[in-house]
């Protein structure tokens, strides 16, 4: 917004282009798509039907500039596997051990 006024539209000009950005993409929501079925060079049929993939975008758009939709977040995890060996496991007469095993993943 701050970048637009630098370039010299004003508050309500801002508002005006934001409600028919926004209109634009409500209609979009309604999007629909014509095919025509011919025959020997003559149209025979015409079949009209929602366009999802453009309603789908749109959706998507809508969800982000309204907030519905957050960010990817960014997070790492770190998984610590401790595996503790049974004593009939062990050679005789030696200590239980632990063993750590340490496994990152993002």
């Amino acid at each position: 917004m701050r970048l637009l006024g630098l370039a010299g539209y004003a508050d309500a000009a801002l508002v005006e282009l934001t409600q028919l950005s926004m209109e634009k993409k409500r209609q979009l929501l309604e999007a629909t798509t014509t095919q025509y079925f011919s025959y020997r060079g003559r149209v025979e049929d015409q079949r009209t039907e929602p366009d999802l993939k453009i309603q789908l975008d749109a959706a998507r758009l809508i969800d982000e500039i309204v907030g519905i939709k957050a960010p990817p977040a960014r997070q790492q995890v770190t998984i610590v596997h401790k595996v503790e060996l049974p004593a009939w496991m062990l050679p005789d007469g030696a200590e239980p051990t632990v063993i750590d095993v340490d496994g990152t993943t993002e």
